[in-house]
């Protein structure tokens, strides 16, 4: 995911490519990332759903 949010290609005036190097990238954090919200299910559960779809 990090290397979509911060990979972009930057030509200079020449049409020349300036940040070629991985170095040139900068290093993604946790406050770049989206929020997630984790949800456990029990497999029982996993089990009813399919069911009840059926």
């Amino acid at each position: 995911m990090a290397e979509q949010l911060h990979e972009e290609y930057i030509y200079n005036e020449k049409g020349l490519l300036v940040n070629g190097s991985l170095l040139d990238y900068r290093m993604p954090t946790a406050l770049d990332l989206p929020m997630i919200e984790t949800i456990l299910v029990s497999p029982d559960r996993v089990l009813e759903a399919v069911a009840e779809k059926k």
